[in-house]
């Protein structure tokens, strides 16, 4: 037996904390057009590769669409699967419908076959199954897009708490998630500030970490502006919002809350995981992402854990540095094993190089397809054997150390970093 084949054989075996999903909370939440197999697979992270390849809006809605003949919405989708099977997206999802039911190939002749097998796994626990029973997840921490932190199942979930609309406003802010008669005045500052300090004192027993995503609409860089400066902004932007709810705050007032909120978060010492790098979708403003502007936060907050999602990718020099130059942050791989399954091992062994073991956390599957995660941990695992095989091979540990190196990475540093 090989050096990789000896590694994944104990891999394989190894228990995992899964860092970050995107999965529905039960079997029984997802809905009955999603259960379509085209649907369900185009639903994340694969259809941004087919845009890229030039898919169109409408080609990929109607690909979604589970009232549609399947036959007639293959034949659009084939092409672009074609282009896109072999990123790391296309090889979760072969991977899946090779390893897990056992089709070889994705084509016209095995399609229906496919969706039949699809469709039979929302008639029975499969999420369990699949998780806990086949890939050793014992526990992972769930961004669910809809619900309430009680809204899981706990046998598997955890949840984390989006803190978008705390810092930003916008649709479904108004009012915040605290008891109703905690509710403050929105119209003031304080009164936000009051709103979102019962929200946290409420969630924190509930969940195991904060999130912050708004890369998506900005940048990572929170400037420390004083309280009078974002009251003013607050004061000026509330007659306007009035009339336009769904609108974000104020830049200064975002910055300002951040900070707040960061220091509130002292009394409860949850993690707080931050999407940097990649920005799921069709197009967006990579360098609002880029981790290096959460250095001013890691100085200015030395009791507050950052967990830097996605190795920063492209940014995985500078989201390893940080990570290297600061005791409170970790470099979480979710997501990042089929962003490039060969960057991640590159970034493995950069991280086993220059990173204390004990900050590294090795996977999150970060998905919204269930049965998907069963491709991405397999390319997680493989990269992880990739790494550690030639780490041992470089004469940088033995087979016994890179194994202890594997199971930290996979279990216990997520599992005491998320006090699980």
């Amino acid at each position: 037996m090989n050096l990789y084949d000896k590694l994944m054989e104990q891999i394989d075996t190894m228990p995992i904390i899964d860092t970050h999903e995107h999965l529905p909370h039960t079997m029984e939440a997802v809905l009955p057009g999603e259960k379509d197999v085209l649907n369900r697979w185009l639903r994340h992270y694969l259809s941004a590769d087919m845009v890229s390849a030039g898919m169109t809006e409408q080609q990929l809605a109607f690909a979604r669409d589970a009232s549609a003949p399947l036959m007639a919405r293959w034949r659009v989708v084939e092409p672009f699967w074609q282009a896109c099977r072999y990123t790391g997206y296309g090889q979760a999802v072969y991977l899946t419908a090779r390893d897990l039911y056992g089709v070889q190939d994705i084509t016209a002749d095995t399609l229906p076959l496919l969706q039949q097998l699809h469709q039979a796994i929302y008639q029975r626990d499969f999420m369990y199954e699949l998780m806990h029973d086949k890939l050793h997840i014992e526990k992972a921490i769930l961004d669910g897009f809809t619900g309430t932190p009680m809204d899981k199942d706990s046998r598997l979930f955890v949840r984390v708490w989006n803190l978008h609309a705390m810092l930003c406003g916008g649709p479904g802010a108004d009012p915040l998630t605290a008891p109703a008669e905690k509710q403050a005045n929105l119209a003031t500052l304080d009164g936000w500030m009051g709103a979102v300090e019962a929200t946290l004192e409420a969630l924190a027993p509930h969940i195991a970490a904060l999130k912050c995503s708004v890369a998506y609409t900005r940048s990572l860089s929170f400037e420390k502006v004083p309280y009078e400066q974002a009251k003013a902004a607050y004061a000026r932007d509330y007659e306007r919002r009035k009339s336009h709810p769904d609108g974000e705050l104020p830049r200064e007032v975002q910055d300002f809350m951040l900070h707040h909120i960061l220091g509130l978060n002292l009394r409860y010492g949850l993690p707080v995981q931050v999407h940097t790098g990649l920005l799921e979708g069709f197009g967006n403003r990579l360098d609002h992402s880029n981790p290096m502007h959460l250095n001013d936060l890691l100085l200015e907050h030395p009791g507050v854990h950052f967990d830097i999602f996605h190795i920063g990718w492209p940014f995985i020099g500078e989201a390893t540095a940080l990570v290297k130059m600061h005791h409170n942050a970790t470099l979480d791989f979710c997501w990042a094993h089929m962003i490039s399954p060969s960057s991640a091992v590159r970034a493995l062994m950069e991280a086993l190089d220059s990173v204390p073991v004990n900050k590294i956390m090795a996977f999150g599957g970060d998905y919204v397809p269930i049965d998907l995660v069963y491709g991405h941990v397999t390319l997680a695992k493989r990269n992880l054997a990739r790494a550690l095989a030639a780490q041992i091979e470089m004469g940088a540990m033995s087979v016994e150390q890179a194994l202890d190196c594997a199971h930290r990475m996979l279990y216990d540093n997520p599992k005491r970093v998320f006090k699980l």
